[in-house]
């Protein structure tokens, strides 16, 4: 859960193949790169659920790589 108008630093990591990780209203957008730390800094302003995805087609899995953050 995020906080609105708190500001967060995600820090992802790939361990095996490049992923892509997208969410407009957040204003996401990253590639992770196997091996290396990719920081995404946000600051939510509106209060909501907000579904991302996976926009790097990553393998057979690829289909279940979605996430939802949630902002109060």
């Amino acid at each position: 859960m995020l906080r609105k108008d708190e500001t967060v630093t995600l820090r992802l990591r790939s361990t095996d193949v490049t992923h892509g990780f997208f969410q407009r209203a957040l204003g996401i957008d990253a590639e992770i790169e196997p091996g290396k730390v990719t920081e995404v800094t946000l600051t939510p302003r509106v209060p909501g659920r907000y579904s991302t995805i996976g926009d790097h087609f990553c393998g057979s899995g690829h289909g279940n790589m979605r996430m939802t953050f949630v902002v109060q």
